[in-house]
């Protein structure tokens, strides 16, 4: 009985040791499920993002390290620190499978979907967005944004319409084709390369450049501070888009120019022989121009300075010489002849008919020498309110009008000598009217401007029929 006793207590410590050796020799515990910190994510081409591992199972696995991958790589790859990298040509919409795989052999996985989005263009800036160009002519247009400024695809294709106006290439340059008519418009066009469909356009304007520019001048003299306007006469082709001039004098130490206005003023310091040369140039970029001799000189005895301009001090009588006296009549003249008509008395045959041209020509100007028929805007230097004064007078019992240079007080007298009419050359108005010719044709109708002034103080600048006779008052050359 002992016996059995001890053999049964054997027994049951064997199965205790043998307990205790199958525990401490058992395998290490294996990855059951990893879990990661995103299992979607959206990224641009050249997006990264950071993949981590949040959780692996059990607890006590003994490897809890994982092997990163990407399928496929074309798309997207990952770093073994989970660092996810789009690649810069990855298509968008397309998917690359980002896979954490435990490295303890249990096969267990986890994955992450990374999808590409482009960022799509919203808006887009052209460094132009009209312009005018004449046939032949070239325009480098450029995108000066693209907007978001992280847009996937910036690059823009460009098109236009009509192409029988003006072509573009890839670049942006523009050319307007030869033939283009006058005024026509090509729509330029910038499109976006993502499909977004965001464009930008830019109007281009056919537009004929000036090629010709005539004044009324090619050569002026100017006393030591006297200034007069020069006149744009024509400007060529009629159908110039912009027909405008900027003036420019040189050298500006002999006579300035307003670049506007086109008036020119001698420097204060020039002297006598001086000259300068004023320049018109189209303002529409073409390089026509057109220029006019300033030379300065000295101040004539038998002219007076109104308002920057040299006056003479008496109306013309025959041909080439001056009236006695300032309140004299001198003699009448039809425009742009030098026929001398009386101012008394009645005339026999008198020339009804009208003159033509464009302007009094130098052959039938009956000014003395260094003389000449003001033009109208000359004229128009008489009446600036703020540098002449004007009123209805009388000198030695002849009535007329006196205009007083407010800045030097010195004055000039303008006789009412009246007009002879149209027809038939009979005296009208004399002492009540003062009519005196310019050189100027209004383009607008065709007939001529005038100075006039009546005995009620009305003055004015007109223009009237070419066959009346007027006197002649005129202005140094």
């Amino acid at each position: 009985m002992k016996i059995q006793l001890l053999f049964a207590l054997l027994l049951i410590a064997a199965a205790l040791l043998s307990c205790n050796d199958s525990h401490d020799h058992a395998g290490p515990a294996k990855v059951t499920s990893i879990t990661l910190n995103e299992t979607l994510e959206s990224l641009a081409p050249e997006g990264t993002f950071q993949l981590s591992v949040t959780e692996v199972l059990p607890a006590n696995a003994a490897d809890k390290t994982v092997t990163w991958s990407s399928v496929p790589t074309s798309v997207a790859t990952v770093d073994q620190t989970g660092l996810v990298t789009v690649l810069p040509t990855a298509p968008d919409g397309e998917t690359a499978t980002i896979t954490a795989t435990a490295n303890g052999g249990s096969g267990v996985t986890a994955t992450c979907a990374i999808t590409v989005a482009h960022v799509k263009v919203t808006s887009i800036t052209l460094n132009q967005t009209t312009a005018s160009l004449a046939p032949g002519e070239t325009l480098q247009l450029s995108t000066t944004s693209v907007l978001p400024n992280n847009a996937t695809n910036k690059n823009v294709t460009w098109s236009s319409i009509p192409t029988t106006v003006a072509t573009v290439d890839q670049t942006g340059l523009v050319t307007v084709l030869p033939t283009a008519p006058d005024g026509e418009i090509a729509t330029i066009t910038a499109t976006a390369n993502d499909g977004s469909g965001v464009t930008a356009t830019c109007a281009i304007t056919v537009a004929y450049h000036v090629t010709s520019i005539t004044l009324d001048r090619t050569a002026i003299s100017l006393v030591a501070g006297g200034s007069r306007p020069l006149t744009v006469l024509t400007v060529s082709p009629g159908n110039a888009a912009n027909r405008n001039v900027t003036w420019s004098s040189s050298p500006s130490s002999v006579a300035t120019v307003n670049s506007s206005t086109g008036v020119v003023t001698s420097a204060a310091g020039a002297t006598v022989g001086q000259t300068a040369t004023i320049t018109a140039t189209a303002a529409d970029g073409g390089g026509a121009t057109a220029s006019c001799t300033v030379t300065i000189a000295a101040v004539p005895t038998n002219g007076v300075l109104i308002n920057g301009l040299v006056w003479a001090t008496c109306n013309v009588d025959a041909v080439g010489t001056f009236a006695a006296a300032p309140e004299a009549m001198g003699m009448f003249y039809q425009w742009n002849r030098n026929v001398a008509w009386a101012t008394t008395g009645t005339v026999t045959g008198w020339n009804s008919f009208e003159d033509t041209g464009d302007f009094w020509t130098a052959a039938n100007d009956p000014c003395p020498a260094g003389w000449r028929v003001p033009t109208h805007a000359e004229q128009t230097t008489l009446f600036v309110s703020s540098m002449v004064d004007k009123v209805w007078t009388s000198m030695n019992s002849v009535n007329g009008y006196t205009f007083t240079d407010i800045t030097s007080g010195i004055s000039i007298f303008f006789p009412a000598v009246g007009y002879r009419y149209i027809t038939d050359g009979n005296l009208n108005k004399a002492g009540e009217y003062g009519r005196y010719w310019s050189s100027s044709v209004n383009p607008q109708n065709s007939i001529v401007w005038y100075l006039q002034f009546t005995a009620t103080g009305a003055h004015q600048l007109s223009n009237t029929i070419r066959s009346y006779g007027f006197p002649v008052r005129c202005v140094r050359q």
